[in-house]
């Protein structure tokens, strides 16, 4: 079998699907970086695992959209949320067929079931509860992608505790690359807390 041939289950697969122009940081990864990229997919993934089918979610600081669609196909709906023009014109390049809006043009009165904010330290627990309906999950993270040291631990320890007066129910996760374990482990590099019912 030629080299050629054996990619022709892969192209059955993606027949039907809408290419997608990839942005600078990404093509960055996926040329110089693949446990980056893997790593980004990876967490994407994991919030939909923890969010569920069948839902509303808000994508905090969505920066090129893919995210955003991740969360979008395995959950059943995601706004993304840019910070600037240029954003959008990376989004604009794909034919999503989502929502997204600049931070300024979200409308704080509608509620998700969901809100993911993976990209963005400063965003606090506080601001996300704004978007969530009562039963929802907050989902941030903390950490870089491209880390192979730890993220910033003590950090990681002030978020808790912030998480833990803002939520009822707070679980944290810690990644270690692809691989995700319960609990805050120094020498991670990227964090997971997962909020529900504001107290």
């Amino acid at each position: 079998m030629s080299k050629t041939a054996q990619w022709d289950p892969v192209r059955e697969l993606m027949k039907g699907t809408f290419p997608v122009t990839l942005d600078k940081r990404v093509s960055d990864w996926f040329y110089h970086s693949p446990q980056s990229l893997l790593n980004y997919l990876t967490y994407y993934k994991f919030c939909t695992k923890m969010i569920g089918a069948k839902r509303d979610v808000l994508h905090l600081d969505c920066k090129e959209g893919i995210g955003t669609y991740i969360l979008h196909t395995e959950c059943g709906r995601a706004v993304g949320v840019a910070k600037d023009e240029e954003e959008l014109e990376a989004i604009a390049l794909n034919k999503y067929p989502n929502d997204f809006f600049l931070e300024e043009s979200l409308d704080k009165s509608c509620k998700y079931d969901a809100v993911v904010c993976l990209e963005e330290e400063k965003i606090s627990s506080e601001f996300s509860t704004e978007f969530v309906t009562d039963e929802g999950l907050v989902i941030l993270g903390l950490g870089d992608f491209t880390k192979v040291v730890g993220s910033d631990f003590k950090r990681a320890k002030e978020l808790l505790k912030s998480g833990e007066e803002t939520y009822t129910f707070l679980f944290s996760f810690s990644a270690q690359n692809e691989i995700i374990k319960p609990g805050l482990i120094e020498g991670s590099n990227y964090y997971f807390f997962i909020g529900s019912k504001k107290r």
